[in-house]
């Protein structure tokens, strides 16, 4: 069995922190927030079904009223990314609890490890007029999403994810586990995979030094 860190030291995890911070900063305009409203969430929902349409991982007849949403989008912590007042990026997290399995576990038919110390990250999109090559509103994500796990004592994040989007995320210096297979799912073939964020802070000091300097 692979040991797991408990926690972060103070100095790890403020190298975490002054990452998440300047990926939130290269993002903007676009600020980021946790939903507070049903019209925040219907926002999300409608986002996500408008760019899953675009991409054609499904047919408009399959949702209602022009909402994605699933099961788990009812205890989850919906964060949004806004340009002004429209809402541009969403991702949402699940966090664990005793008895029930993780969207990413059950999907994909395993247990991610530590138990009950991995936060669930998915549906993570972003409006296609802001996507860019740099991925800035992406990595706000990120960094967004760093603050709002630590806020609850979280340190692991799981997920899916295409090869694609895991290369951009190991360039970023993050430690991915792949945990398993792909499987056909949310429109495209995903692997299920693990942000080792403790383990990744030796090299995320590495390719972020410059940054974290600056702080």
């Amino acid at each position: 069995m692979t040991d797991f860190e408990n926690g972060l030291e103070s100095s790890e995890r403020a190298i975490a922190s002054a990452i998440a911070t300047r990926f939130i900063a290269l993002a903007e305009p676009i600020r980021f927030g946790v939903a507070q409203s049903d019209g925040d969430r219907e926002a999300a929902y409608r986002l996500r079904h408008d760019v899953v349409i675009a991409k054609g991982w499904a047919r408009p007849e399959e949702f209602h009223h022009g909402l994605e949403q699933d099961h788990y989008d009812a205890e989850a912590v919906h964060l949004l990314g806004w340009d002004g007042q429209k809402v541009v990026a969403t991702t949402r997290l699940v966090f664990p609890t005793a008895g029930r399995l993780l969207p990413t576990e059950a999907e994909f038919g395993l247990q991610v490890e530590p138990q009950g110390q991995v936060v669930d990250g998915g549906r993570a999109i972003i409006d296609r007029a802001y996507s860019d090559n740099r991925h800035r509103i992406f990595a706000g994500l990120l960094g967004y999403t760093w603050f709002e796990m630590q806020a609850q004592g979280f340190n692991y994040l799981c997920g899916a994810a295409v090869p694609a989007m895991i290369r951009l995320c190991r360039t970023l210096g993050y430690q991915i586990s792949v945990l398993g297979p792909a499987r056909q799912y949310w429109g495209e073939q995903r692997y299920p995979i693990r942000f080792d964020v403790p383990e990744s802070i030796p090299q995320l000091h590495e390719r972020w030094e410059h940054i974290i300097n600056q702080q």
